[in-house]
């Protein structure tokens, strides 16, 4: 297999923290990022953002939408 060489600046503890993590794994970091990379590649890893969840379990216009709906239901009965 041919491999093309890749530089990647990478945040000093960040790196430190997963020479240690590889080191536990019996990995190198080449390794670790060839595995990320490749599962990225064929789609089996999604990187993005999710969105943060009320206490409730919902996003915050989710929950404003239920409040204002609860209110609503509560002007009508009365």
């Amino acid at each position: 297999m041919t491999v093309a060489n890749t530089t990647l600046a990478i945040d000093p503890i960040i790196k430190k923290k997963a020479l240690m993590q590889a080191k536990k794994d019996q990995l190198s970091i080449s390794a670790i990022i060839r595995i990320f990379l490749n599962d990225y590649a064929e789609g089996k890893l999604k990187i993005g953002s999710r969105p943060v969840l009320t206490e409730n379990g919902f996003t915050a216009e989710q929950e404003t939408e239920i409040i204002r709906r609860l209110n609503e239901s509560e002007k009508n009965l009365s």
